[in-house]
């Protein structure tokens, strides 16, 4: 009885946490569409984000060199962050505080430096209040450096109020948090979005005024665990400028509503930071680019080359001595940075690894060219239609969105997107992270893919004859005759065939077979209108699927259907069918670990499948079962299993190594006993204490805040169990079993000399480190790859916990299932 209560004490204080837990903790490199909204700049897309090297004074606050949350440098001392970044200080005690800037030196490549902490003069807002459960007030503090940073530009903030016109339009949102709310890894690299404004100074759900806050949101992106302290950036004035600091969230999810507190009413209170930290007193306070005047650091004019932006074909087409670069959408000539490494006004130093330095405009594009026809551009663009040029995209692949049954029926290095092995559809392999009109690359199943933007790979039609056998042409689409097969896509007007579902699947949408117990049932979702069997009440999902119907109790008073009543939450759980008390009645689990009783008899499928869960709060389905198809990382289930010498990790559905029976790990990380009660399953997990070994990267899963060793690079692989089924690892690389991968074409016209390791320079080179910062030089062509110049970096963590590096996992594991029950019905 003691256990159960102390248990249950322990699942409502981390259902409280999370209820208002904070934002901080949240591919295809492709040219964003110009928008009517106030930032017209083109931006690498955090959730459903872009990696973006631009305004590199937003950084990441890091702990031994890894990244808890986010903030902007607004002084060369001065770094405005969110105030529950600081709480999270006292959880780092002993280790590396720094604040990391990330400088780029051509287009996506970017070199690192880690500026060191004053953490004696770091303050939290005096009127701060951020107590568990609630959401936090006057979230915004400063971050104080030992020593100046001179070598990026802080960013000019807002001092008053913005007008109501900016509802509707979008601010740029930047962080270092996850990439989606169930990510199995956090970002090596800062990304951004564009999020719509709505709200200043917004009314929740309950009617209180968010004072001082600005609201956003999106459905198709968003912030997310890690993102905490970072900025939302506006075009005010034509100058890109710090409007709010990104504080905390409604849905652990990551997709509701979103709130950030602004610059303004804080004001005062920041420039007395600036005031006592970013004065001068000499030239030497200064940097070389900026002159001490009047007890201010004011920069230096440089003047601008004529030619800079030119577009160009190699070096030759750029007089004066420039270089022929890719940046933004093609290739333009840059110009070297002056001797003392400074650039002309709206341009960053961008120092290369190989010891050449650039000036480079921010945001790394260089205003549109003009065009009449092709040759007016360069050789990786075509004149557009809006007569300027655009980086010209691959062609599609005409088997691309093809039916498909295994890769081999796609194009060379594409891939069979398939559940189970039906209803597949083929994609085409991202081009140097380049894809035709309307798609976006992704890593699909640790291989890089073109996926469509809209989340429907159909091939487009005129006539039936453009369709692939059985399937016939309706609105320019090609969809099934008689209606999607099982596994197939399918939406309003590309329906299933009669029988079948259209059943959201991850982000698709695909025909199945449904099964389990009925929508309504106990442990079952919810059917239209938040409508339970009699007896059951619906409760919100938190975690973005459907509401569930649950069995409510009241005193620990006996559950009716069985199972052990939760007094303080006042619903009914069951872990197995011998709680529900016979009589037919089973355990209608909504994850592995628990659920409800139900007396509704369970719909089964046909033989050689299995209902699967799917994911928390969405309808049961039928899948054909795959004997080991899942490689390291990837998603698994009762209908997916994985590869020979991994496991199905309870609860987080991922594969990961096994340990039990070797006790050794062959690709880093440690043995250790699955994080759940009573499980003697040991399986190979990383974190601070257990790093991976060189070349790797520890790909942190959220739920538990430790992860599994993966080879440095997006979609890179070790071995062939991290690979899809079809593909084998080659030169780090998932291809298909046969071929050899496909080496990226560089940008440049010529071949760029490897990184070399930096050397020491004389401390008036203007590519030394700022005093008080560490270097290291990152090359976005392998993401995560790093040549450290001091300490190696630790494996980076999921977001801004308040957890040490060395957690112990299994609480949290054990409250997962009851975020979906009812201590969320405050939001509703």
């Amino acid at each position: 009885m003691k256990q159960r209560i102390w248990m249950q004490c322990l699942l409502y204080c981390l259902a409280l946490a999370l209820l208002f837990s904070p934002a901080c903790g949240r591919e295809t490199v492709e040219p964003a569409p110009q928008t009517k909204d106030n930032i017209s700049t083109k931006q690498q897309a955090i959730i459903n984000g872009k990696q973006d090297s631009a305004y590199p004074a937003a950084g990441s606050l890091t702990a031994n060199q890894q990244s808890f949350c986010t903030g902007t440098l607004i002084a060369s001392r001065v770094v405005l962050t969110a105030a529950h970044c600081i709480d999270a200080f006292a959880q780092y005690q002993g280790q590396s505080l720094q604040f990391r800037i990330d400088i780029p030196y051509e287009n996506l490549k970017y070199r690192t430096i880690y500026a060191d902490i004053d953490v004696a003069n770091t303050e939290k807002h005096p009127q701060y209040s951020g107590q568990q459960g609630q959401a936090p007030l006057n979230d915004v503090a400063v971050v104080i450096l030992k020593a100046p940073v001179f070598a990026v530009a802080p960013m000019p903030w807002q001092k008053t109020k913005p007008p109501q016109t900016w509802i509707g339009t979008k601010a740029m949102f930047m962080g270092y948090g996850r990439l989606s709310a169930t990510a199995t890894g956090s970002a090596p690299r800062k990304y951004s979005t564009l999020i719509p404004i709505t709200g200043i100074d917004p009314k929740d759900a309950a009617g209180q005024t968010k004072t001082n806050q600005i609201s956003y949101e999106d459905p198709s992106t968003s912030v997310c665990q890690g993102d905490s302290g970072g900025p939302a950036f506006y075009n005010v004035n034509g100058v890109m400028t710090l409007i709010a600091v990104t504080s905390h969230g409604t849905s652990f999810s990551c997709n509701g509503t979103n709130y950030s507190f602004r610059t303004d009413p804080y004001a005062a209170w920041i420039e007395s930071f600036i005031t006592k930290f970013a004065v001068c007193s000499s030239k030497a306070d200064c940097g070389p680019c900026s002159d001490c005047k009047n007890n201010a650091c004011v920069p230096i004019a440089v003047t601008a080359n004529a030619n800079q932006c030119k577009v160009c074909s190699t070096d030759a087409d750029c007089t004066g001595g420039g270089t022929c670069m890719f940046i933004g959408t093609g290739l333009r000539c840059m110009y070297a940075c002056n001797s003392n490494g400074c650039c002309p006004s709206g341009n960053v130093c961008g120092t290369e690894p190989n010891g050449g330095n650039h000036c480079l405009p921010e945001p790394m594009v260089c205003p549109d060219v003009k065009c009449s026809k092709d040759s007016d551009c360069s050789p990786k663009e075509i004149c557009g239609t809006g007569g300027t040029c655009e980086i010209k995209l691959p062609a599609l692949d005409p088997k691309t969105c093809h039916p498909c049954t295994k890769s081999a029926d796609c194009a060379t290095g594409g891939y069979c997107n398939t559940p189970d092995g039906r209803g597949g559809t083929c994609l085409q392999p991202c081009d140097n992270d380049l894809c035709p009109k309307g798609f976006k690359c992704e890593v699909v199943s640790g291989i890089k893919q073109c996926l469509p933007t809209n989340g429907q790979c159909l091939v487009a039609c005129k006539a039936n004859t453009d369709c692939p056998t059985g399937f016939e042409c309706k609105s320019d689409s090609c969809v099934r005759t008689g209606g999607g097969e099982v596994g197939e896509q399918c939406s309003t007007n590309n329906p299933c065939k009669t029988g079948l579902n259209c059943i959201a699947n991850g982000n698709e949408t695909r025909c199945y077979q449904t099964c389990g117990t009925p929508e309504g049932s106990a442990g079952s979702p919810c059917r239209a209108g938040n409508q339970c069997d009699p007896g059951l009440t619906c409760y919100p999902n938190p975690l973005g699927g459907k509401a569930i119907c649950v069995e409510s109790c009241q005193g620990g008073a006996p559950c009716k259907l069985g199972g052990t009543c939760l007094s303080f939450a006042g619903i009914c759980i069951c872990q197995n069918d011998a709680e529900c008390g016979g009589n037919g009645r089973t355990c209608n689990k909504i994850i592995s670990f628990g659920g409800a009783c139900t007396d509704k008899q369970a719909a089964g499928c046909p033989a050689g499948e299995v209902c699967s869960s799917g994911s928390i709060g969405q309808d049961k389905i039928c899948l054909k079962k795959n004997e080991a198809t899942r490689g390291i990382g990837q998603s698994c289930s009762a209908a997916n299993t994985c590869k020979d010498g991994l496991i199905c990790a309870p609860l987080i559905d991922v594969c990961v190594e096994s340990c039990s029976a070797t006790k050794k790990c062959t690709q880093g990380g440690q043995c250790q006993s699955l994080p759940i009660p009573g499980a003697s399953t040991q399986v190979c997990l990383c974190d601070a204490s257990a790093p991976c070994p060189v070349g790797t990267k520890c790909n942190i899963i959220q739920q538990i805040n430790a992860g599994y060793c993966q080879a440095d690079g997006s979609g890179a692989c070790q071995d062939d169990s991290q690979c899809p089924s079809g593909f084998v690892c080659q030169n780090q690389q998932c291809v298909q079993a046969g071929t050899e991968p496909k080496p990226e074409p560089k940008p440049e016209p010529a071949p760029e000399p490897a990184p070399k390791e930096p050397t020491a320079e004389p401390a008036a080179e203007a590519a030394t480190p700022d005093a008080g910062t560490t270097e290291k030089i990152v090359n976005i062509d392998s993401p995560g790859t790093t040549q450290d110049t001091g300490t190696p970096a630790a494996p980076k963590a999921c977001g801004c916990q308040t957890t040490s590096p060395t957690p112990d996992f299994s609480h949290l594991l054990l409250g997962l299932w009851l975020l979906l029950l009812p201590l969320f019905r405050k939001r509703s």
